[in-house]
């Protein structure tokens, strides 16, 4: 008489056993798409912590920069690897999100409103550096391993 098979070791479809996982082997990762979600997130908690700060009046004078409407900004990314992965810019009127951009990137663009926040969340390997220029003036910058914000609220 034979004893009946191990229901914990029964795989459907005649697949062999997993001593670790019963059903295979756990799906591989996408970095690239979990460095997105990431960026994205951090980049949202960057705008509300600025947008609560500017609201509350809590921000430090240096905090604000006066800029009227028709000044241009320019975002600026690097990775010291030479490899980023993800970039994501924003101002009042207009936001983009750009995968695997070719660094060093900038984008450069005329505010149409007098006051607002802009920012950059860029991510990459290694080292990554953001600067945030406005009307040719540096008003924010860093540098971070993995990914790096840079942020300003800008007032009339």
């Amino acid at each position: 008489m034979s004893t009946p098979p191990d229901p914990r070791h029964h795989q459907p479809y005649g697949r062999p056993a997993h001593p670790m996982h019963p059903y295979g082997p756990p799906p591989k990762k996408n970095g690239a798409k979990t460095a997105l979600i990431v960026g994205a997130v951090l980049t949202g908690l960057c705008v509300l912590g600025s947008i609560i700060a500017a609201v509350r009046g809590t921000g430090t004078p240096a905090a604000k920069t006066s800029a009227p409407a028709g000044h241009q900004v320019r975002f600026e990314a690097t990775a010291q690897s030479g490899r980023l992965t993800m970039v994501n810019w924003s101002i009042l009127e207009d936001a983009s999100v750009e995968t695997d951009p070719t660094s060093p990137w900038t984008k450069t663009v005329t505010l149409e409103t007098a006051a607002g926040l802009v920012g950059i969340n860029a991510s990459g390997t290694g080292t990554v550096t953001c600067r945030l220029l406005v009307d040719g003036k540096v008003v924010d910058e860093g540098s971070s391993e993995g990914t790096v914000n840079c942020s300003r609220v800008l007032s009339s």
